[in-house]
């Protein structure tokens, strides 16, 4: 889904934890897990109507134990739409094809982060390893029908670039341009924010 947070109507931080270090990333470094009480996540999500629009997010949601009963399957069973937003951590995971089977439900959109910030860390080796990480993952949600695109904080002009010569030449057309989601805190939001403390407002705080 682009634009994900104009067409959102909650936006969910599950955790402050993350599995990555980027730089300029104003969320607690990778080993930190404070996580969204499940109880407050259900409350919020029952004042919502079928067909409404959760994007869940963290940190990384898929760090979390059991994130997809906790936090996908209640929204799916009340008839909500799920973004699940990720950079990708769940598809070295020992359960990726359980996960990719839940993800087969087209209620669900997965966005993967994939951009020069989010790789920005990693050396040339394992910025390959990356590339090659999320084509297996886009190879094998394209043959289950899996809803998926990758997001960058990065121009359209830049992506070709990006990925030219990469695993993921090939998936070009998935991805999307999001720059001015550079710094959330001053997109505009459709929906509410739930932070993992569970506090609700109208912007995503830096």
């Amino acid at each position: 889904m682009e634009n994900i947070y104009q067409n959102a109507d909650l936006i969910v931080q599950t955790t402050k934890g993350c599995t990555m270090d980027c730089k300029g990333c104003y969320l607690a470094k990778p080993g930190k897990s404070t996580e969204l009480d499940t109880e407050t996540y259900r409350a919020e999500i029952a004042k919502l109507q079928k067909g409404n629009v959760v994007a869940l997010r963290g940190g990384e949601i898929t760090k979390i134990n059991n994130w997809f009963a906790k936090f996908v399957a209640p929204a799916i069973k009340m008839g909500l739409m799920v973004v699940i937003e990720s950079n990708g951590h769940f598809i070295e995971a020992n359960n990726y094809n359980e996960v990719l089977e839940g993800m087969k439900n087209p209620a669900i959109d997965v966005n993967i982060s994939c951009d020069k910030i989010h790789l920005g860390n990693k050396n040339p080796a394992q910025k390959e390893e990356e590339f090659a990480k999320m084509a297996r993952f886009a190879s094998d949600a394209t043959e289950r029908g899996i809803n998926f695109g990758f997001y960058a904080l990065m121009s359209t002009e830049e992506i070709p670039d990006f990925v030219e010569g990469t695993a993921l030449a090939e998936y070009l057309g998935k991805f999307h341009a999001l720059p001015f989601y550079a710094d959330i805190s001053q997109v505009s939001l459709h929906g509410k924010y739930l932070n993992c403390e569970g506090r609700i407002s109208d912007k995503i705080p830096r």
